[in-house]
């Protein structure tokens, strides 16, 4: 059975997601061409999917937490987007000492999913000053039929969007509300970047390798170590300049 309603904020759908405990995918449409998914078992957040970079986020978070399981790079994202947690709670039910890592990469999935909604949330406000407006470009839809039969991740979906929200407040307050962390950093002016970093030639050295313009923000900050608002914060710094620019990551289903 599906359900779409319009015009009711995305706090108030996960509530009532929670309250009733369902078991459901909730589809979140924001344009034709942005869709998230987010699956539930019994009120609890366990999986969601979509985006405009969910291959790239599939692969980044595989290579940094099970870069051993050489099926997970196997999964083909367009069939299903639960199709990945399917994949990861069969390979836990075949070895447990992988738990540690597969909840990981699904508590970063949910993390980067709502942080996404979230900033994308904020951008119809901004735009649209007329709330009433900008609640009309989210569109929720409930699907019953397909919803998780089971899960080994609960997540409480309030925490969950909290901890969303407080990365967002942060991201608000270093000033980088017109930057996503899925742009692509590229290096128009090297000599220009190299001259200012003459200091930190071993730094300007890793940012020549690493900032080939493939790359996301969240993947240059899980390869190089460093905290993402924080080498986000940096890269903005010479937008102005022309001696680096953003590209807009490649759309995936």
């Amino acid at each position: 059975m599906l359900e779409q309603k319009n015009a009711f904020s995305l706090a108030s759908q996960l509530h009532q997601i929670q309250s009733r405990s369902l078991k459901c995918r909730l589809d979140i449409q924001a344009s034709r061409e942005l869709k998230w998914s987010l699956y539930f078992y019994l009120g609890r957040l366990i999986w969601a999917g979509g985006g405009a970079c969910s291959l790239e986020r599939w692969q980044r978070l595989v290579n940094h937490y099970c870069p051993e399981i050489s099926q997970l790079k196997e999964i083909n994202l367009e069939t299903s987007q639960f199709d990945g947690y399917l994949l990861l709670f069969s390979i836990l039910k075949q070895d447990i000492t992988k738990r540690s890592q597969i909840i990981a990469l699904v508590k970063d999935t949910l993390d980067e999913i709502l942080f996404d909604i979230v900033q994308y949330r904020h951008h119809l406000n901004y735009n649209n000053p007329n709330r009433q407006l900008s609640n009309r470009q989210f569109s929720f839809t409930y699907d019953y039929s397909d919803c998780p039969k089971a899960g080994f991740t609960l997540a409480r979906i309030d925490q969950t969007l909290t901890t969303a929200t407080q990365k967002w407040q942060l991201w608000q307050k270093m000033k980088l509300t017109s930057y996503s962390p899925n742009l692509v950093p590229i290096i128009r002016q090297p000599e220009l970047l190299r001259q200012n970093l003459a200091s930190s030639m071993d730094e300007y050295l890793l940012l020549e390798k690493f900032v080939d313009g493939k790359q996301t923000i969240r993947s240059l900050a899980l390869t190089l170590h460093q905290p993402l608002p924080d080498l986000t914060s940096f890269f903005v710094q010479y937008i102005s300049s022309g001696i680096i620019s953003f590209l807009e990551v490649q759309k995936t289903r």
